[in-house]
């Protein structure tokens, strides 16, 4: 491999970008919790809308059901990431 010239510019590219374009909260019955509770909802141009129920944890893209993660305490680290979020999201929303 040979060295750059000491002359040359090697340009530096930085993207900027949203991770999400739109982000609702909305109240709505789970099927896996059989009732109705809060979702977190992440919508992106490419990949579609996701949602998280508040209350199980489980995870929804484009209306489908999401695969679990075969990790231990999955569930305990969905439901408080979402919780965190929507409560960052009441905060910025008041």
């Amino acid at each position: 491999m040979t060295q750059p010239d000491k002359n040359m510019v090697i340009p530096r590219i930085h993207i900027n970008w949203t991770r999400y374009s739109r982000i609702a909260i909305r109240r709505c019955y789970c099927s896996n919790c059989e009732s109705r509770t809060f979702f977190l909802g992440f919508f992106q141009d490419w990949y579609g809308r996701d949602e998280i129920c508040l209350r199980c944890g489980d995870r929804w893209q484009d209306g489908e059901f999401c695969e679990r993660p075969f990790l231990r305490g999955w569930r305990k680290k969905s439901i408080e990431g979402a919780k965190r979020e929507y409560r960052r999201l009441r905060k910025a929303l008041a």
